[in-house]
């Protein structure tokens, strides 16, 4: 009869205590009431049991994979020297050697096409001059500013060649011109006062005009053929400006022929005499 009184009474304590939510009692009361809580016991973990040498030689390669992962995502590289490829035994770790980080290979160069300048443009060219320019500047500014034209080698060889023929009958013309120039003397009667002073004065412009009413020769209407200096005849001393202020004999020097890359100068001398009205 007492049994099952105990049975009776384990039976509602556990019902009481399920009902409670407290399976720490639960287990303690199970366990013949010799607790009234319960302590939790986390379950063992597996003891793996190796000998040294396989441990190590795990160890290794894992440490070996994981350096090579990284230096390979880092941009390095290895490769296997004379230790690798000999046969380790699993005590022996392997050994590598590391490749220089990789440079990055710079965008290869454009090839550029070669232009003639048909207009000035400021860092590029002058106009006339042959110069070398990328496909992408020449279409995206020059060509529609029309501004410069392709040009091959053959085309500018002849463009030189013609150049050179135009060159050499210039500076004939110019020492023609020359000759005649320097037996000249030109009289430019002008207004001055009691003491010889000029009214308005003779300039390079005034000059020219003479100059030009003088000889008829359309050489001396290139635009680089000008004055370059007016001088006192008597003491050659240079005239201020080029302006003639008072009555006298004066020289001019005309500039017939001048190189842009220092070549051949070409300049006559003529006379000038200024007299009063």
């Amino acid at each position: 009869m007492n049994m099952n009184m105990n049975m009776k009474t384990t039976l509602y304590l556990l019902a009481v205590i399920s009902i409670c939510e407290l399976p720490h009692l639960a287990l303690a009361v199970t366990s013949g009431y010799t607790s009234r809580q319960a302590m939790f016991i986390p379950a063992a973990s597996p003891v793996v049991t190796r000998s040294s040498s396989s441990r190590t030689a795990n160890t290794n390669a894992e440490a070996l994979s994981f350096a090579r992962s990284q230096m390979i995502s880092g941009g390095y590289g290895l490769y296997p020297t004379a230790t690798n490829t000999a046969a380790a035994s699993p005590s022996t770790s392997t050994s590598t050697q590391l490749f220089a980080k990789k440079k990055k290979t710079a965008p290869a160069a454009t090839k550029k096409i070669q232009v003639k300048m048909l207009k000035h443009v400021s860092g590029t060219g002058q106009q006339g001059q042959v110069v070398m320019v990328t496909p992408a500047f020449f279409n995206n500014k020059l060509r529609p500013q029309q501004a410069a034209k392709v040009i091959s080698d053959e085309e500018v060889a002849e463009e030189q060649s013609e150049k050179q023929k135009k060159d050499q009958e210039e500076k004939a013309k110019a020492n023609e011109l020359k000759d005649k120039l320097d037996e000249l003397e030109l009289t430019l009667v002008r207004k001055a006062g009691p003491e010889g002073h000029l009214f308005g004065g003779v300039g390079p412009k005034l000059i020219m005009s003479e100059l030009h009413s003088e000889i008829a020769d359309d050489f001396l209407k290139h635009k680089w053929v000008k004055v370059s200096e007016v001088l006192d005849a008597e003491d050659g001393k240079k005239i201020k400006h080029g302006d003639i202020k008072e009555i006298g004999e004066y020289q001019a020097r005309i500039n017939l022929l001048s190189s842009s890359d220092g070549g051949t100068t070409i300049s006559a001398k003529i006379g000038i005499k200024v007299q009063a009205e």
